[in-house]
């Protein structure tokens, strides 16, 4: 149906609408000049081909979120506002085929190309031909810009008729040349736009901004980013330069065919992930996949993206940040710097999550996708592990033969050929989790069709999962088999490795003293600094331990992977746990060793009051006698198992301090010098530094207690309250009695 009339005022009510197109109308009357009160967040807004006339409204630039803005193909008369020339995120216009006049805006961020004008009644400036100018000092100039080379020529007339040798017709003429450019000259009504240049960081060539599209692609790509931009935020590039320091070759955490990766931190101290692409076109297609895809699809195996900036003719992705890195370096070169490889319970929880997430991609309700790059390589690894998928530039979203988007109303065929891709390449990523090693060492191997032909990795054989591993094999197998005379979905792929899973039954001894030591410890104990247990249920051969919920997560993922913590915040987690490891090992009721206190064990409430937990390793002091240590029993200072709690403290302090997993540093101790800690850039200069200081030599003295120093964490704890606190106040922060807690 063809609307008529004056433009659709019920639209004012429509208050958070985004893009509006009513192009190809019979539309009349003038453009309502209250449009940017009545649709304020309006993104993209089409008003091509229709029969509108009148003045372009001034107040069109009071709407700062548009993106494209379409006035082509109408009857409207006199000037372009020059407020126009505000609308930084503008990305595409176009007022051809009315009947405007005058100079054309000079916009900040963008030069439109003449298509945009085309066919108006005197539009000039900008990419057109250079403005008339009519105002007095115009006419003054213009005036002397004729009459000057009019007594110019006379003279030179006089000049050559009265001297031979300038007798001739050529050197008249040469004579004339510079004469002739002068009169050319024509003061231009607005300055011309000048050329914007861009220094790149990796390069001190300068270049001119330009359009790389044509006016139709140009049209089309921004009006399929301005679709996604009610599903994802779409950020500055000056929000990103601050995230990124101005894009530190320091921030740099990899490279890749698309563009350089960057680490970040918002304002809000949220860790994220910055992809800066590289400046091709072809990269649009990309681009757009990446936004469309994850815009719309949110999954627990799916990268999160969290936003996207397109500005400067530059383009960026910006993903929550993974501080687990890839699975790639995690089988191929962390083992390198870790003393362990990757167990087969992480592995096979890492299977279980791609065959997941990739089913998921598959059989969603909102539309298909095959991702057709599934490697080691896309496969980020949160906090705790769990997998993310990621790089999606050649993922392809399925149609049906109308065009439309396959979703849960499409019934999927498994032998699909993108689908077959994602299972295969699967099938190649479970036999790199079993091997351990690249498929370029062993990928010919699978011609013979054999699981005997694929070496297990060593570090996983005679642990108590052999019989999963020959499983996973086998699934893999039917996964390579898929793209010659196989037909297996992912979802059915996913669905066997579930049936693996629920075939690991824990029967072994070690997780029913854990499961003792647990209940029998935080079953008597209650602290402030000790997570609470609830409960616990043990029921047909299971077992399970019900805590209360603690929102905040470990101290590891908020030092390690979530934001940057203040020095304050830290400072009260060390008094915490310094205070509940005392307590523990002084109190009047059950005296207590952790044995693996680590930022991994600290779980942190709403209010960062921190909460040791994790007691399966814990052991109960007992007498001589057998009977519990209470506090009727003197507690030795260098005591073996104390000890180790004092040193791991020592341990957990210095982390705090670095803000770096002990893992990159813990050798430097043996230089035995505080030189050695890098302290954390985010907590120097906020005066702080002799609190740190202080800290530092408090961790000192515990790591020192395995070698030749005595320091109870009682002592320990003492230290810590002084720490911060000035002379008057130590007393009173000591006077609490530690064993009444």
């Amino acid at each position: 149906m063809r609307l008529t009339g004056p433009f659709p005022m019920g639209i004012r009510n429509c208050t958070s609408i985004i893009g509006l197109n009513l192009s190809g109308n019979y539309l009349s009357g003038s453009i309502p000049s209250n449009l940017a009160d009545d649709l304020p967040f309006i993104v993209s807004l089409d008003l091509s081909n229709n029969n509108l006339s009148g003045s372009i409204p001034s107040s069109i630039a009071n709407l700062t979120f548009i993106n494209i803005l379409r006035l082509d193909n109408n009857h409207l008369t006199g000037e372009i506002p020059q407020e126009l020339s505000t609308l930084q995120r503008l990305k595409y216009f176009s007022v051809a085929n009315n009947r405007l006049s005058g100079p054309v805006p000079i916009f900040i961020n963008i030069n439109f190309p003449p298509e945009s004008y085309t066919h108006n009644l005197g539009l000039c400036g900008g990419p057109l031909n250079v403005c008339k100018d009519e105002d007095l000092d115009g006419l003054f100039l213009s005036g002397f810009a004729i009459a000057f080379p009019i007594f110019t020529i006379l003279s030179t007339f006089f000049m050559l008729y009265c001297s031979p040798k300038f007798s001739t017709i050529s050197h008249i003429y040469t004579n004339l040349l510079p004469i002739k450019k002068i009169v050319r000259i024509k003061h231009p009504r607005t300055i011309k736009r000048p050329q914007i240049f861009v220094s790149d960081e990796n390069s001190r060539e300068e270049r001119t901004v330009k359009s790389s599209l044509s006016l139709t692609s140009n049209y089309e790509f921004y009006t399929q980013v301005t679709a996604v931009e009610e599903l994802i935020h779409r950020l500055s590039l000056v929000e990103l330069k601050r995230a990124t320091n101005k894009f530190d070759i320091k921030n740099v955490i990899g490279y890749g065919n698309m563009g350089v990766m960057y680490k970040g931190v918002f304002r809000n101290s949220i860790l994220i992930a910055v992809k800066r692409l590289h400046k091709f076109e072809s990269f649009e297609k990309e681009f757009l996949s990446v936004i469309q895809i994850l815009g719309r699809l949110q999954h627990e195996n799916l990268v999160p993206l969290l936003g996207f900036c397109l500005e400067m003719g530059k383009k960026f992705l910006v993903y929550k940040y993974m501080c687990n890195g890839t699975l790639h370096q995690w089988l191929h070169y962390r083992h390198k710097i870790y003393p362990k490889k990757m167990k087969w319970t992480t592995r096979f929880k890492i299977a279980k999550g791609v065959a997941r997430g990739l089913a998921w991609l598959h059989h969603n309700k909102i539309f298909k996708v095959a991702h057709l790059r599934i490697s080691s390589k896309c496969i980020l690894l949160n906090d705790d592990f769990e997998p993310k998928i990621s790089k999606f530039g050649n993922a392809k979203m399925m149609v049906n033969a109308s065009g439309t988007p396959l979703s849960s109303s499409t019934s999927v065929v498994p032998d699909c050929s993108p689908y077959k891709e994602d299972v295969y390449s699967f099938g190649i990523l479970l036999l790199e989790l079993v091997t351990g090693r690249e498929p370029s060492t062993w990928i010919h191997s699978l011609a013979d069709r054999s699981r005997e032909a694929i070496m297990i990795d060593e570090s996983l054989t005679g642990q108590g999962f052999d019989d999963e591993i020959q499983e996973t094999l086998k699934i893999a197998e039917k996964c390579i088999q898929v793209q010659t005379d196989g037909e297996i979905s992912m979802l059915q792929v996913y669905q066997a490795i579930i049936l693996i899973a629920v075939k690991r039954l824990h029967k072994f001894e070690s997780f029913e003293k854990e499961f003792l030591s647990v209940i029998q410890i935080l079953g008597r104990l209650q602290h402030e600094n000790l997570v609470p247990l609830v409960g616990f249920c043990l029921e047909m051969g299971k077992k399970f331990l019900v805590y209360k919920y603690i929102c905040n997560g470990t101290l590891h993922q908020w030092l390690n992977c979530r934001q940057q913590m203040e020095w304050t915040l830290r400072l009260k987690v060390a008094k915490g746990v310094a205070r509940g490891l005392a307590w523990l090992h002084h109190n009047k009721i059950l005296k207590v060793a952790h044995l693996r206190i680590s930022s991994k064990c600290i779980l942190l409430d709403d209010d960062f009051e921190p909460k040791i937990s994790k007691f399966g390793y814990a052991k109960m002091m007992v007498n001589a006698n057998g009977t519990f240590a209470s506090s009727s029993d003197s507690v030795i200072p260098n005591l073996s198992l104390y000890k180790d709690d004092v040193y791991s403290f020592g341990i957990l302090l210095l982390e705090l301090v670095t803000g770096r997993e002990p893992s990159t540093w813990i050798n430097s101790l043996a230089d035995r010098s505080r030189e050695a800690i890098m302290i954390d850039e985010s907590l120097m200069g906020q005066g702080f530094d002799d609190e740190i200081q202080e800290t530092l030599k408090i961790a000192e003295k515990c790591i020192q207690v395995q070698t030749d120093g005595e320091i109870s964490m009682l002592q320990v704890y003492q230290a810590m309250c002084a720490t911060g606190i000035s002379n008057n106040e130590i007393s009173v922060d000591l006077g609490m009695n530690i064993e009444d807690n």
